[in-house]
C-alpha cells in the first residue's frame, strides 16, 4: 500500500514511514490511509512552542487554551525576556 507525501502547515509528512505498519496490519493500514494525516497547530518560534507544549501537557485542553490566551493577553509577545520579567502572580 503506497501512500503519497503530504504537505500541510509547512511540514512534509512522508507517509511512506507508515508503509511497514500498513503492510503488517491491513485494518490499521486502511485507517491510516483514510485519515491520511493529523493536522496540528504549528508554532514556528521555538520558545513559544515550548511554552505552549508545557501548558498543554499540564492540564486539560480547554484549560490549556484559556491559559495560552491569557499568556498572550498579558505578555503581548511570549519571549524568554517577557516571561522572566513577569511576576508569577500575573501569569
Amino acid at each position: 500500500m503506497q501512500v503519497a507525501p503530504a504537505e500541510r502547515n509547512g511540514f512534509l509528512i512522508v507517509m511512506s514511514f507508515f508503509n511497514p505498519i500498513t503492510r503488517r496490519d491491513k485494518k490499521l493500514g486502511r485507517t491510516i490511509v483514510h485519515l491520511s494525516m493529523i493536522e496540528r497547530q504549528v508554532i514556528p518560534d521555538l520558545f513559544k512552542a515550548l511554552v505552549h507544549s508545557v501548558v498543554a501537557q499540564q492540564i486539560s485542553r480547554a484549560v490549556a487554551d484559556t491559559v495560552w490566551s491569557r499568556l498572550w493577553e498579558r505578555l503581548s509577545d511570549i519571549t524568554p525576556h517577557n516571561v522572566a520579567i513577569t511576576e508569577v502572580a500575573e501569569i
